[in-house]
């Protein structure tokens, strides 16, 4: 029998309608955020922050490569700028590549006769009107500069493996040089004299010109020193790979490059020492100076810098519109040691500097003090900051004129 009650207590009412409840306001804020994790995988989270610390990190990688693979990677250096690691000194014929009408023909337009220079007398005379502010010749620093100074100049020119620009390159600028008519020493290998020697002689300047030939790497002046800084770039390599060579390319991977920066003072000692024009000043001038821009006189006015007993160095920087950076003033072993391989240190100008016979053997020996001490350090560089260290070590010897690498065409 069905039981009509059980029945009756069974059975459920009928639901009531219910409004739709209303999810809440934190709820909803939370909603997208739990979307947006199960959205979001670890792995490429965890490479996002991978990259970020190998962008933070990243010169201490490149120090640990450098480190590791250094002659690997001085050579590749080297090759992608043009350079070559390890040359032999270089007795290749020049005439096969560059003829001296090649040469000659690469002399551009002089800037006339040097202010100060008695063309009647054949001389210079520092108490001569200038040719335009008709006053004698004024230095900087008030110092008096000898009135009819007797000026030899001495440059070098060597084939250091650089590929992108090869010694035919260098020749026709070294022919605004080689016109002058001043006392000059050349230093070179033999065949490289033979062009030298055929362009003096054809603008008349053979008995003002003393050619000094050159054999190999070891006879140049600190040439022994040559297998030390080959020891220094190796060793210093991942230091200036790791800052991406701020300081300076070639000078902080080719030792041929540095060996003849730091020999100019080696030159121009052995030209003071054989004297053969009879001089008390001498000036050394890079043969590339002025890369064939600048504009050279027919002779040579380097009145404001023939000063007895002291050496003249220009300021710097090698551009007009360069910031000065480390100047000689500011320069200690402290600074240069900590700013190594973070300045590109260009002060005073390699390219033309000189003075007293007798003050530049002084400073051979003080630049020569320099040379040896960084090379204890394991560095190596080229002269600009070594000139201002020696400039450091015995400022006395010194005077410091305001110019940069085109000053050295008119220093009157």
């Amino acid at each position: 029998m069905l039981n009509v009650e059980e029945h009756a207590g069974s059975e459920q009412p009928d639901p009531q309608p219910t409004s739709p409840r209303r999810p809440s306001p934190l709820a909803s804020a939370s909603q997208p955020l739990t979307h947006l994790r199960r959205r979001i995988s670890l792995r490429p989270l965890l490479c996002v922050c991978g990259l970020l610390l190998l962008v933070m990190m990243w010169r201490t990688c490149f120090y640990v490569i450098g480190s590791l693979f250094p002659e690997t990677g001085i050579v590749a250096f080297a090759h992608l700028y043009g350079w070559t690691w390890h040359p032999a000194f270089s007795r290749r014929s020049v005439e096969a590549s560059c003829s001296v009408d090649e040469v000659i023909g690469a002399a551009g337009r002089t800037a006339g006769t040097a202010p100060h220079y008695d063309v009647r007398a054949g001389r210079r005379d520092c108490q001569l009107p200038y040719n335009e502010t008709r006053h004698a010749c004024r230095t900087h620093d008030g110092a008096t500069p000898e009135r009819h100074p007797n000026v030899t100049v001495v440059t070098a020119l060597f084939d250091i493996g650089r590929t992108n620009r090869p010694l035919c390159h260098y020749l026709r600028y070294m022919v605004n040089l080689l016109r002058m008519d001043v006392n000059l020493v050349v230093y070179a290998s033999p065949e490289t004299l033979i062009v030298v020697e055929r362009v003096r002689a054809h603008y008349g300047f053979t008995n003002k010109t003393d050619l000094q030939a050159v054999i190999s790497w070891a006879s140049i002046p600190f040439g022994p020193l040559l297998p030390k800084m080959y020891s220094a770039v190796v060793n210093s390599f991942a230091g200036h790979f790791s800052h991406l060579f701020v300081a300076g390319l070639p000078e902080h991977i080719i030792p041929e490059y540095d060996l003849i920066n730091a020999a100019k003072v080696g030159f121009l000692r052995g030209a003071i020492e054989r004297n053969t024009f009879d001089s008390q000043f001498f000036f050394w001038m890079d043969a590339g100076a002025g890369h064939g821009k600048a504009k050279f006189y027919d002779q040579w006015c380097p009145c404001t810098a023939a000063i007895r007993d002291k050496v003249t160095l220009l300021a710097g920087p090698p551009e007009a519109d360069q910031p000065p950076g480390v100047t000689a003033e500011k320069m200690t072993w402290n600074v240069y040691f900590s700013q190594h391989f973070t300045e590109h240190m260009y002060c005073p100008v390699g390219a033309a500097w000189g003075g007293d016979g007798a003050a530049i053997l002084q400073f051979e020996a003080v630049f020569s003090k320099v040379l040896h001490n960084v090379l204890q350090h394991n560095l190596i560089d080229d002269d600009q900051p070594l000139l201002a260290l020696a400039y450091y070590e015995n400022s006395s010897l010194f005077r410091l004129m305001p110019g940069h690498s085109h000053s050295f065409v008119n220093m009157c």
